[in-house]
């Protein structure tokens, strides 16, 4: 049995150019065949989200009121980067991502 952590999917530059750099327009320029493969956000298997299709709906219903009140219009990351623990689930270092307006 082979397993693989889904921090290094997820990051893979080979299959997410410039991984680490915050672009969302990647996904709207039509993901290649590798991008939808190797996005895994709820798990797989036994180990899986239990509560993923609540979780997707409270996601889609929260960034449908994000983006009708233009909440985020000017926001940007505090600081160049942020790290994170590579874990069964990576972590922030810090626990938080601070946004500035």
């Amino acid at each position: 049995m082979v397993g693989c952590q889904l921090f290094t999917l997820h990051f893979n530059p080979s299959v997410f150019p410039e991984p680490f750099a915050f672009k969302p327009e990647r996904w709207l320029e039509g993901p290649s065949i590798e991008m939808q493969r190797d996005w895994i956000p709820f798990s797989l298997g036994v180990r899986a989200c239990l509560a993923r299709n609540l979780a997707q709906l409270e996601l889609l219903l929260a960034i449908r009121e994000i983006v009708r009140q233009d909440l985020l219009s000017g926001a940007k990351p505090l600081g160049e980067e942020f790290e994170s623990y590579e874990w069964f689930s990576s972590k922030l270092v810090g626990e938080r991502l601070e946004l500035v307006w």
